[in-house]
């Protein structure tokens, strides 16, 4: 039983660090933008770069409000409908993913956003 636990509380770290393992530029992008409007905060920010965390995390991006402030205006306050890939350029190690975001009030901007790899996931950089 206690292996049984471990075995559990082992696989459940994996999930939670691991949200972009294997997966796509675009993917990343969708699955981040998705979370975002779930209000799945730190599931949403293990999506981007360290160098963004460290901003989220940095004096001003405190003073901003952090993660759930980023996901908030982004999505409009929970009113995204879907997310679709449009394109995707990558090259080497950086991907630039081209998405329209459509809102519950039939807005539909274009967004564009940046990745790159880092250990081994693409993660968002801008």
């Amino acid at each position: 039983m206690v292996r049984l636990f471990r075995a559990c509380a082992f696989l459940g770290v994996v999930v939670l660090v691991c949200t972009s393992c294997g997966k796509s530029p675009g993917s990343v992008v969708r699955d981040q933008i998705m979370a975002c409007n779930d209000a799945k905060y730190s599931e949403a920010e293990n999506y981007f770069d360290d160098d963004i965390k460290g901003i989220l995390h940095g004096p001003l991006g405190i003073l901003a409000g952090g993660m759930k402030a980023r996901c908030d205006q982004a999505t409009g306050y929970h009113q995204v409908e879907s997310v679709e890939i449009t394109k995707v350029e990558t090259l080497g190690e950086g991907s630039t993913v081209t998405v329209v975001v459509r809102f519950k009030d039939k807005r539909a901007p274009q967004v564009v956003k940046t990745l790159i790899k880092e250990k081994g996931e693409w993660k968002i950089s801008g």
